[in-house]
């Protein structure tokens, strides 16, 4: 009887090349950067490749990593994680993640790989698919980027500068004027959200938005999360106009701390169903983009303050009203998808009151 062969991938001894996954966290991949190799015995795993240190750039070395104390093995694609847990209650556990060249290979090491998984990992990888499953694709959030930009450009080439707004260009863009919003142009309050006083600013709220806007999209949704941003933008638009109606106000900063108020709301209403290292991760985050800018608000002239405490309340209580579970979004997805046509055609002929 012909026995099937063994695949090269997986035979000790044999070396397979890798690309390291790039992060700003150093304590990634053992400071492995760029391209090296992976070999599996029977007790322990070899990694090769390029490490940086101080004063060396690109020092090729390798280490040997024990099976016995590697956990949570996740492969997704190419692409396969893992941790190497400490020798002791003291030391912190080592994060790997790299990539192969075809699905195969990761299958085929992620096959001969510890299936040890820690409770915390199973929650996380739960809720994930979770996440996925409620809304399996984003796509507000990058609209939102994309409009920015848009209108940022066309504001530049209509005279406003690059590094800086120019006032009488901002106002007739749509800058949220107390004086002219709450006395007929109420259309400011929306359109001052989506205009910047330079390239930094429209930077630094975008990659704000981006840090935690697509985990907020898809716990609430694409369409609840369109609202919840507006509505932040508006209540933070309204605060600042009547708190100073006479200066003039743009940003969207007002629409990004109803996000996070969005978030902190989620987290309060659902506190059971987001994992404890998840959750610990989102609410210190919170903390230090709220804290750190409500501070530097009141220390710093030119900050509209009342335009972030009018979106990041906002953007709270819209969380509180509408925030639902992620098992109860996905079972009203399904109750919806088995509804038979006749009833989906009944439904779209019938205006809604």
């Amino acid at each position: 009887m012909k026995r099937p062969e063994t695949s090269k991938t997986t035979e000790p001894g044999v070396a397979v090349a890798i690309k390291y996954d790039r992060s700003n966290n150093r304590r990634l991949n053992a400071g492995f950067l760029g391209r090296g190799t992976i070999e599996v015995a029977h007790e322990s795993i070899r990694l090769t490749g390029k490490q940086s240190r101080p004063f060396w750039f690109g020092l090729k070395t390798g280490i040997e990593l024990k099976l016995n104390r590697m956990a949570n093995v996740d492969r997704v694609g190419k692409r396969i994680r893992f941790v190497i847990e400490g020798a002791s209650k003291d030391e912190q556990p080592r994060q790997f993640s790299f990539r192969v060249a075809t699905e195969a290979q990761a299958q085929q090491i992620e096959s001969v790989l510890p299936k040890k998984r820690t409770r915390d990992f199973v929650l996380e990888k739960a809720f994930r698919a979770k996440l996925l499953a409620a809304t399996p694709k984003y796509y507000v959030v990058p609209a939102i980027v994309g409009l920015n930009l848009l209108v940022f450009i066309l504001a530049c080439a209509t005279g406003d500068g690059i590094f800086g707004g120019k006032p009488g260009t901002l106002t007739r863009w749509g800058a949220n004027l107390g004086t002219l919003s709450l006395n007929g142009q109420w259309w400011r309050l929306v359109t001052s959200s989506f205009l910047h006083i330079g390239a930094l600013h429209l930077l630094m709220n975008m990659a704000a938005l981006c840090l935690c806007g697509v985990l907020v999209e898809r716990l609430y949704g694409n369409a609840a999360f369109a609202l919840l941003y507006l509505a932040a933008g508006l209540s933070g638009s309204l605060a600042s106009a009547f708190c100073h109606p006479d200066v003039p106000s743009v940003g969207a900063s007002d629409a990004v701390f109803g996000v996070y108020g969005a978030l902190l709301a989620y987290l309060l209403r659902q506190k059971g169903t987001v994992p404890p290292t998840t959750l610990k991760q989102l609410q210190n985050l919170c903390i230090i983009f709220v804290g750190y800018n409500l501070f530097y608000g009141v220390t710093e002239a030119g900050i509209d303050t009342a335009a972030h405490v009018g979106g990041l309340i906002g953007g709270f209580l819209f969380g509180l009203i509408t925030a639902q579970s992620l098992d109860a979004r996905i079972k009203s997805a399904h109750a919806e998808y088995r509804l038979p046509a006749g009833v989906h055609l009944v439904k779209s002929a019938c205006p809604s009151r």
